[in-house]
């Protein structure tokens, strides 16, 4: 995360936060906040810690506890019958003229991604789905670059060219970690976490993708396909976050819903309504869904809110509870492969 300071007027910052807005659907933020304010940029890093790619030799990151909603990556991987795992790593680490954009770009890509060894008839699928969502932010912007991608990369340059390297005119940065989360020989769950920059160094955060697939038929599930996200749901989603990010300013021992930066900025009732698609900052929120090592459903959701005094964004998520899976259970296969 970047530690340079600059000052941002309103409009700097408003053009960030429209450009920005535009990632939502190709990022999702994990267990960290960045707030730019009218003084300079500042960044808390709640209990995050970023970890290497996993090399298959060491215990992979957060495995003492496979249920903790801390905002980092768990993972508890079991070995099975029909497929082993093989570890990825794609890299990139330089400076290039870029033609889509007519810019030399400074790029920095160290994508970690699984790979599943077997003969079951949707391996393969399971595989060029974990790819895909690994080397998301390196199609969008590095490959295959749309109208809009170029458009954003430009404008956050222009707003951040004090934080380019020497020698780039623009910056794109995608260090991708992951965590098997769950797993069975009919089923995986895996959380990808991904450290990035678009644009220049100013718009550094991280962002977060799953991948949940019935490796029995090759289903590829979202949160649309197994759930609807209740009241209930979502108010323990925002009760964790303040608990968990929030900080006891006045040291009374009790965390209040000002003393949270998100809800400083978004207020509680707005964001539980974004957390269930609904009004106003419905767009600025995304939610997601994965299995954790106890092979319980973990609502997550990506936010980036803006005032006019700053930005904020992140991800967090937290383990439903039984009777909330039950109240917003959909009809889906994937109830059935998970009992499996």
């Amino acid at each position: 995360m970047s530690n340079k300071a600059k000052v941002l007027n309103a409009t700097t910052i408003a053009g960030i936060a429209v450009a920005m807005l535009g990632l939502l659907g190709t990022f999702i933020v994990l267990g960290v906040q960045a707030l730019i304010v009218d003084s300079e940029p500042q960044y808390d890093e709640g209990t995050l810690e970023l970890t290497m790619p996993w090399d298959g030799e060491d215990e992979p990151a957060g495995t003492d506890d496979p249920a903790a909603d801390d905002g980092e990556l768990h993972d508890a991987r079991k070995e099975v019958e029909s497929y082993s795992f093989d570890e990825n790593l794609w890299a990139r680490d330089q400076t290039e003229h870029l033609d889509a954009y007519d810019l030399d770009v400074a790029c920095l890509f160290s994508i970690s991604y699984p790979e599943l060894k077997g003969d079951g008839k949707h391996i393969e699928k399971a595989n060029q789905e974990l790819r895909a969502a690994a080397m998301k932010m390196v199609r969008t912007y590095y490959e295959d670059p749309s109208a809009e991608a170029v458009e954003q990369v430009k404008t956050l340059a222009e707003s951040g060219k004090d934080y380019v390297p020497e020698g780039a005119q623009a910056a794109l940065t995608s260090v991708v970690t992951y965590a098997v989360t769950y797993n069975t020989d009919h089923f995986i769950s895996v959380v990808f976490s991904d450290e990035y920059c678009v644009g220049s160094e100013l718009n550094s955060l991280i962002g977060m993708r799953t991948v949940n697939i019935n490796l029995d038929t090759g289903e590829v599930y979202a949160i649309d396909d197994v759930l609807t996200v209740k009241k209930s749901m979502a108010t323990s989603f925002v009760d964790n976050l303040v608990q968990t990010s929030g900080e006891d300013g006045d040291g009374d021992g009790v965390i209040t819903d000002d003393e949270c930066l998100t809800l400083q900025i978004a207020g509680r009732k707005p964001f539980e309504n974004a957390l269930r698609g609904r009004g106003e900052l419905a767009d600025h929120v995304a939610t997601c869904f994965f299995v954790d090592g106890n092979g319980k459903v973990n609502l997550g959701a990506t936010y980036f809110l803006s005032s006019s005094v700053g930005i904020v964004s992140g991800w967090w998520d937290v383990t439903l509870t039984d009777e909330q899976v039950e109240s917003g259970k959909k009809d889906s296969s994937f109830w059935d492969v998970l009992e499996q």
